[in-house]
């Protein structure tokens, strides 16, 4: 495996943040998919604690480097390569807590006031940062020349979709009606923002990419990003259904669950080329020898929010199909996030020689 030299890797940092994500996404489909298996359990426990481990180590590490030096806080967000990845922090905190509640309210039922809590505190925090990140990027967009279009524009843009998905898991733990009926309303705007400002800036990434300028080596792992908005719009669309039942008549429920599936068969069909040329993509760049960086996480979580979206689907159209096609991805997520932590030992060990 080749990784760059010690100098090229980053210091603690929002560039990191991917591994938060994709370590989150694994531990969440571990405990959803591997839930009855005697392993399954402890394993995702496991990952949990590795996904926490990295939130907390990251989070500590920048802010060091920010008490140190303040100026390096706003060289983050004036370098457009590294104010893109803002958005990663964002969807790493929410993954977190997504991924908290998942494997730890069902097992830990005497604590899972403390677990629904932490989740809120996580989903208001990445939200929060998702939005800035959203709107702020958007508003660069239109008022700076960022140059070239590349896939990491999307970055910003799609923690308000993860908002969206994990948004709802709350919608029953926010208090009363009305509390409930204005968080979903908040889910639902979330979604849309992060599908209008997606449909735009990957459409323009595809086109400079597919009919301009390739995808740099060093870049490949990019490919992967777009992905992430289309499984997760899926999941998203399914859990906001599924939560919008309990305000709707039944002829209303099920018109919103078919709009639901509709919209998640026409993404995972756009979602075969899309994966498709991210595989030759990046078998091309493994090939020509990729150098190591951070920006491989995006390996994984995208991957994730496929088999999320795949097994929201499954269970909200009964189609088993889907489920097939969800523990596949789960699989294959298993396998790029191994390849992902190994690349990252290797390379932080060659970085301290």
């Amino acid at each position: 495996m080749t990784t760059t030299s010690p100098a090229q890797l980053p210091a603690a940092g929002p560039q990191w943040y991917g591994s938060v994500m994709g370590t989150g996404i694994l531990a969440l489909l571990t405990s959803m998919h591997w839930s009855d298996a005697v392993a399954g359990p402890p394993f995702a426990l496991f990952l949990l604690t590795v996904d926490w481990l990295l939130l907390i180590g990251l989070s500590v590490a920048f802010a060091g480097r920010v008490s140190r030096r303040p100026s390096i806080f706003l060289e983050t967000l004036r370098q457009t390569p590294v104010l893109v990845t803002w958005g990663m922090v964002s969807m790493g905190v929410l993954s977190t807590g997504s991924a908290t509640a998942t494997v730890l309210a069902s097992r830990w039922v005497e604590h899972a006031h403390a677990v629904w809590v932490t989740d809120t505190v996580l989903w208001t925090i990445g939200t929060a940062i998702g939005l800035a990140t959203a709107f702020g990027f958007g508003a660069q967009i239109i008022g700076r020349d960022l140059g070239a279009p590349n896939l990491t524009w999307g970055l910003p843009i799609v923690p308000p979709m993860v908002s969206a998905t994990t948004g709802t898991a709350l919608v029953t733990h926010t208090g009363s009606l009305p509390a409930q009926v204005w968080m979903l309303m908040a889910t639902v705007c979330c979604f849309f923002l992060a599908l209008f400002l997606g449909l735009i800036v990957f459409a323009t990434a595809y086109h400079h990419h597919w009919r301009i300028a390739p995808v740099p080596l060093a870049a490949r792992p990019s490919s992967w990003i777009p992905i992430g908005m289309v499984g997760q719009s899926t999941a998203a669309a399914q859990s906001i259904a599924s939560q919008a039942k309990q305000f709707l008549v039944p002829e209303a429920q099920t018109t919103v669950q078919h709009i639901a599936d509709a919209y998640g068969y026409v993404m995972m069909t756009l979602a075969v080329p899309l994966i498709l040329w991210a595989i030759v993509t990046t078998a091309r760049g493994l090939m020509e020898k990729m150098p190591y960086t951070p920006g491989w996480w995006a390996m994984t979580f995208p991957v994730g929010t496929v088999s999320l979206g795949s097994l929201l689907l499954s269970r909200g159209s009964g189609l088993t199909f889907f489920h097939g096609v969800s523990v596949t991805a789960w699989a294959v997520l298993c396998g790029t996030w191994t390849l992902c932590a190994v690349g990252t030992v290797i390379a932080l060990v060659r970085t301290r020689r």
